[in-house]
């Protein structure tokens, strides 16, 4: 039976995403805490919030689209523990605006996680400034704003995970 690349990478990508939540003296309680994730509407970060959820965590989560936000919070079916933000985090307004909405929706931030990313895959030759540019702006600057904006709440026990891979 031929497993799914996909299928092999997300499994990977979550058995990752549970060693990164526990601290240096152990594992880090997410009962009751706060944990807005980028990205969050499939695959690594949707097995992320599920993740968080099952640790108690109330989560939030941010995409550039509305319908899969809709579709990933039916599928979580945690009620008022689960809210979405429809933004981009090449925008610093939405990255505020994310966290605010985290914030107002939980009451507190406790856990940012970094997962929103793009990957070029093709030929250098057929590779535009343009998706250079969109890659940078996705994967290094998106996090930038995001923890900018998510600082003033994290001061004090917070937690930045940050998703990278080589492809990205």
């Amino acid at each position: 039976m031929r497993v799914p690349t996909r299928l092999l990478l997300t499994a990977a990508a979550a058995l990752a995403a549970r060693r990164a939540l526990h601290s240096p003296a152990g594992r880090y309680d997410l009962t009751g805490r706060s944990v807005l994730i980028t990205g969050g509407s499939r695959g690594l970060g949707l097995a992320l919030a599920q993740e968080c959820l099952s640790r108690g965590a109330n989560v939030t989560l941010m995409a550039r689209t509305a319908d899969d936000l809709r579709r990933a919070q039916d599928r979580l079916n945690a009620g008022p523990r689960v809210q979405t933000v429809t933004g981009d985090v090449r925008r610093d307004g939405d990255a505020e605006r994310a966290v605010q909405e985290a914030v107002r929706a939980h009451g507190r931030l406790d856990v940012l996680v970094n997962n929103a990313g793009i990957i070029q895959i093709g030929p250098e030759a057929n590779t535009t400034e343009q998706d250079y540019r969109d890659a940078l702006e996705v994967n290094t600057l998106g996090p930038l704003r995001m923890v900018r904006a998510a600082r003033p709440y994290l001061r004090g026990g917070g937690r930045v995970l940050i998703v990278s891979s080589v492809g990205g």
